[in-house]
């Protein structure tokens, strides 16, 4: 009986010790459970390390006048010119991202820029003992998520963005280099062990790219970017935008470097509707620091740009610029470029000037005009020296008189005058251009050809002279003519101002000086000394047998000179530059064609100054201020 008890006591012992052992390991498991539930881990995205500019107010290069890079050397192009500066900026460096991340308390976000609330990134977790993912979640930002993790347990963690609404993925920890091309790589990385409780980690994005930011103004080219434009960076011969495979891991690009094709559809407009002005932002790998020094070049491969419309091409002429690369030498480019720099590269680009003979002036390539709706700029250059309004005054001739100025107005037909305005200086960028001097007209090098112009602008009449028994009959055309000056060995030629502006007309290019003749418009509106081509046709009654044609060509062309401006003083009685072509005997003209340009005889041409009220109004062809970007001196 006793033995019995025993056996029946260890039984029941025995039979009750695996649901003893199960309750065991069900309470370990709960215990568990609940650890896992309140160990959180709240995300708190702080940003991007802001940019600091770098200051080299004590290294200024020739390209720059005080620290804010304001530029002041033009360099000369085929076909254009460039104005650049160079502005560059740090990351500011907080280091709260190479530590190990705080856990216990939240710090406030400061030096940090923002990203934008469609922005979305990944953020993954490591078990540092294995390197296996313990948690991968994708995140937008603005959005406050909870991780759970196993408390006690050591994590790498690691974020990333390409700063975009869609986040690129990984294979074997690796992104594809082809998903970070031209794209602002963010990066961020630490270590935690998490606590039982609450968890904090803030985030702050490293930029692991470098970023050029290529700003083109062409609005000193009177034109618009045609989409044919191709713009690249080089270091020397080495193409700077470049990808490669990136290794989340271990924070290194790996494999080797491609080079990226970036098109001109990247240029953007920098305000909406105004294609004057673009930007593209490009983003390139930097594996290991590397110096650019003088070796940086924005090249265009080419440079395309649509001109104002105007009536022989209402939609614009298309102009050229074959492939060119503009130097950006800085003195801050000799600083080793290093991740996460960002580069403002300003290049404006203006149209190129005209030297002719020995002198230095630089003349533009075509008189100044008004375009008074044109929102980027009233005070323009034609677009070719060829170029003309083709409108009819009261008489049915034509008249252009958007190019015609009085002195010293601010418009071309202004009732008042402004002592000392000067409208060549608010062609754009303001004050790289001015009146010419009266010295820059003397120093013209000897005339290379005249050209007489026709535009079929015909008057036709009958006269009758009985008393002496001659029937006249004659034409009169009013034309234009073009004085050429050739241009010297060091002016900049280029294709595109070899193209003829006239249709069929291999003589209306823009390589060399023209200066265009139509007279000067009175103050009563009239057009006077206008070149006309007259044709007589001569039958006398007492010479049966006798028949004659005589031909004849008078006319003006008239220019303003700076040699009276003045800021004190009203002038009454500018001076003015004045060619004039008078031949009696003109044989061989063509008047059939329009737009026809024909070569006249030379010697049929004088020049001089004189004096005429300001009220008259008269061509203003614009010559380099070499004083820029102060204002120029007369």
């Amino acid at each position: 009986m006793r033995l019995q008890n025993i056996i029946l006591k260890k039984a029941k012992i025995y039979g009750y010790l695996p649901i003893l052992i199960i309750s065991v390991l069900i309470s370990c498991k709960t215990e568990q459970q609940e650890l896992v539930k309140n160990s959180n881990l709240q995300i708190s995205l702080k940003g991007i390390e802001d940019y600091v500019e770098v200051d080299y107010t004590t290294k200024q290069s020739s390209t720059t006048k005080n620290s804010n890079n304001t530029p002041t050397a033009i360099h000369s192009y085929a076909g254009f010119d460039a104005i650049t500066s160079i502005h560059i900026a740090e990351p500011l460096d907080g280091n709260e991202v190479t530590k190990e991340a705080t856990i216990i308390k939240k710090y406030a976000a400061t030096d940090t820029s923002k990203l934008e609330n469609t922005v979305k990134y990944r953020l993954i977790f490591y078990r540092t003992s294995n390197n296996t993912i313990a948690a991968d979640q994708e995140i937008k930002v603005g959005d406050a998520p909870n991780i759970q993790l196993d408390a006690g347990i050591a994590y790498k963690w690691i974020a990333y963005s390409i700063n975009q609404a869609t986040v690129p993925a990984i294979t074997n920890n690796v992104i594809n280099k082809t998903d970070i091309a031209n794209k602002d790589l963010l990066y961020a990385t630490g270590n935690l062990t998490m606590q039982y409780g609450e968890n904090y980690l803030n985030i702050t994005f490293k930029r692991y790219t470098t970023q050029y930011v290529v700003n083109v103004d062409i609005r000193g080219m009177f034109a618009t970017f045609h989409d044919n434009t191709r713009v690249s960076i080089s270091n020397g011969n080495i193409d700077l935008f470049k990808t490669a495979d990136f290794n989340i891991l271990t924070g290194e690009f790996q494999g080797t470097p491609e080079s990226i094709k970036i098109n001109g559809t990247d240029l953007k407009a920098i305000t909406a509707g105004i294609n004057d002005k673009k930007s593209a932002t490009f983003y390139s790998i930097i594996s290991s620091e590397s110096a650019l020094k003088d070796a940086l070049k924005l090249n265009f491969t080419p440079l395309s740009i649509v001109m104002d419309p105007e009536n022989e091409h209402p939609t614009g002429l298309l102009r050229e610029f074959a492939a060119t690369s503009v130097d950006l030498k800085h003195e801050a480019l000799s600083v080793p470029s290093t991740r996460g720099r960002r580069y403002i590269i300003n290049a404006m680009l203006v149209e190129s000037a005209i030297k002719v003979g020995t002198a230095t002036t630089e003349w533009a390539r075509s008189n100044l005009w008004y375009s008074a709706n044109n929102i980027t700029g009233a005070y323009r250059f034609r677009v070719s020296p060829h170029q003309r309004d083709i409108s009819k005054d009261s008489e049915g001739y034509i008249s252009d008189e958007k190019d015609l100025w009085k002195f010293n107005t601010t418009t071309p037909d202004g009732t008042s005058q402004t002592n000392g305005f000067d409208p060549c200086r608010s062609v754009y960028p303001n004050n790289l251009w001015k009146l010419p001097s009266q010295i820059d007209f003397e120093n013209l090098s000897p005339l290379t050809d005249i050209y007489l112009v026709n535009r079929n602008d015909l008057k036709t009449g009958l006269e009758a002279n009985l008393i002496i028994g001659l029937v006249q009959v004659y034409t009169e055309t009013r034309v234009e003519l073009l004085a050429k000056w050739a241009k010297s060995a060091s002016s900049n030629a280029n294709n595109a101002y070899s193209i003829p502006y006239l249709t069929n007309e291999t003589l209306s290019t823009m390589n060399d000086l023209f200066l265009p003749a139509i007279g000067y418009r009175a103050n009563d509106k009239t057009i006077t000394n206008r070149p006309t081509l007259t044709e007589v046709l001569s039958v006398s009654a007492l010479e049966i047998l006798g028949l004659n044609i005589s031909n004849g060509l008078v006319g003006n062309g008239y220019y303003w000179t700076s040699k009276d401006i003045s800021k004190d003083d009203t002038v009454l009685l500018p001076t003015y530059y004045t060619y004039r072509y008078n031949s009696n005997t003109l044989a061989s003209i063509n008047l059939l064609g329009l737009n026809l340009l024909s070569v006249l005889p030379s010697n049929s041409f004088t020049s001089n100054f004189s004096t005429m009220s300001w009220e008259n109004s008269m061509n203003i062809r614009c010559v380099r201020n070499n004083s820029y970007p102060n204002e120029p001196t007369y």
